[in-house]
């Protein structure tokens, strides 16, 4: 049953055509009001309807001489609202200062404690005398070469004392139709690399192969030299490059 069927049962119908309901309230409170056809406040009391009786409104709800509750909450509302558009304005020009204290900022949680703010990335200490090497910056070999025309076995890297020579690149070039094999030797004894050669009249005949240091493609004994022997009395072009830092 609604409020005013409420009345209308309570009244009687020819009385509650006279009667006014009024609601007031604040801060979630009501306060119901119901006044009979002379302005007489009515109450329910016991069950009947008592119309000389005064409804008094809850503490603290609102009334027509009660507004300070609700001007209040309006001004606190207002405070709350000026303060959010202090600080979003502040974000909007600029003016934010990180506070004092222990935040940190993204990635410098992780270096707690730590200044960051003189840091030098323009300059590097020296690196120290040696053969030390920081990364993949070089090989640290002493790469060396020999170059010249033979037609007779010759030894063309002179043995170095307790090293290997490890040849990393070589280059032979011929003119002649005559059947020839190139065999690179160690000591002139071992064999350790062997290139046929042979060219076509009017053209010439070549090979060459390298790769990068420290690798090498085949290198002498400790403390041998390495000879360049050839099959045929014919004239062989060569260059080699090597390194002879290594004793193994």
């Amino acid at each position: 049953m609604g409020l005013w069927d409420g009345v209308v049962h309570l009244l009687g119908k020819d009385n509650a055509t006279k009667a006014s309901v009024t609601t007031r309230g604040a801060k979630g409170a009501v306060a119901t009001e119901i006044l009979g056809s002379d302005g007489t406040a009515v109450t329910v009391t016991g069950g009947k309807l008592d119309v000389n009786a005064t409804v008094t409104p809850a503490a603290g709800a609102a009334t027509e001489a009660k507004q300070d509750d609700q001007i209040t909450q309006e001004t606190e509302i207002n405070g709350h609202v000026h303060s959010i558009d202090g600080k979003m304005t502040a974000c909007n020009t600029g003016a934010v200062v990180l506070a004092a204290g222990s935040a940190a900022i993204g990635k410098l949680a992780a270096n707690s404690g730590v200044d960051i703010g003189d840091v030098d990335v323009t300059s590097l200490p020296s690196l120290a005398a040696g053969t030390n090497l920081i990364g993949y910056t070089g090989h640290g070999k002493t790469i060396k070469s020999v170059t010249g025309t033979v037609s007779a076995d010759t030894d063309i890297v002179a043995a170095v004392a307790n090293k290997r020579i490890k040849v990393i690149a070589y280059s032979l070039i011929s003119l002649s139709t005559t059947s020839n094999t190139i065999t690179m030797q160690s000591n002139a004894s071992a064999a350790l690399w062997t290139i046929p050669l042979q060219a076509i009249t009017g053209t010439i005949a070549g090979a060459n192969l390298s790769v990068a240091a420290p690798s090498f493609l085949f290198g002498t004994a400790a403390g041998e030299k390495l000879t360049l022997d050839v099959s045929a009395a014919v004239n062989v072009t060569y260059s080699v490059s090597y390194f002879d830092d290594d004793a193994s």
